[in-house]
């Protein structure tokens, strides 16, 4: 193999990585899952203080079967790092714990949409019931607001859950907004499934300016207590954390 064919293939490489990378919900997923917690931010941090090893690592991340999950599972194990499939180094890792701590900005993609290019209800349908149901999802009621474990990565709703959880994850936390992280695609797609699933938005309240600055805090005060009990656990008095 000659080294222009070596570098064709690195740049391919280097493109599907990036691309990859911009897929924080899967990230998220394995954070939870090898975790035990649903938070991902309280998740991350967690795994941050457990890299050393991992003997579960595995056996916990195996059923996710994506490369995020792969590499999550090297970077809590000391041994057979190699044995794990993926295409991501620690350092990819470690943004990706950032950006779930909120300490960092995911990469931005516009060659991937997270959405299925051809918005099927039954993909919807399924996801909607995964959080509990359409309505309250579009309230953003729903009690779960991470990636369901009963959505595998080779589900036909994963898509779709992934961009569920970004709709409940948007600033401010009013429902029927769609403002923040979803992009044009997934707005259009998201707001056709909740006329499809027949969701109630008449009752919809009024965003007011004490509404948007009440839960910009909210989100500074959860970032400010991970911030805290990581220097805490640095200073070896956990028995001080701050409740999450």
């Amino acid at each position: 193999m000659n080294i222009k064919k070596l570098f064709i293939i690195a740049s391919i490489t280097a493109q599907l990585s990036t691309i990859l990378h911009a897929d924080q919900a899967a990230w998220n997923a394995a954070f939870t899952a090898i975790t035990g917690i649903t938070d991902p931010k309280i998740a991350a941090v967690s795994v941050l203080q457990n890299s050393k090893s991992s003997s579960e690592a595995s056996k916990k991340l195996k059923p996710l079967n994506t490369p995020e999950a792969g590499a999550v599972a090297a970077f809590v194990s000391q041994s057979n790092k190699t044995s794990f499939k993926t295409t991501f180094k620690d350092t990819d890792v470690k943004q990706a714990l950032l950006v779930a701590q909120g300490l960092a900005q995911a990469p931005s993609s516009t060659a991937v949409q997270l959405s299925d290019a051809v918005n099927v209800p039954a993909n919807w349908t399924a996801a909607f019931a995964a959080f509990g149901g359409a309505q309250g999802v579009y309230d953003k009621t729903a009690t779960q607001k991470t990636m369901p474990a009963s959505l595998p990565a080779n589900s036909a709703a994963y898509k779709d859950a992934q961009v569920i959880v970004q709709y409940l994850g948007a600033t401010p936390t009013v429902k029927g907004d769609m403002s923040g992280v979803l992009n044009s695609v997934d707005k259009t797609n998201l707001d056709a499934a909740f006329t499809a699933a027949n969701v109630q938005r008449a009752s919809a309240p009024t965003q007011t300016a004490a509404d948007i600055n009440a839960a910009a805090l909210k989100a500074q005060i959860e970032s400010a207590k991970v911030l805290y009990n990581q220097y805490l656990t640095t200073q070896g008095k956990p028995a001080l954390y701050v409740a999450q």
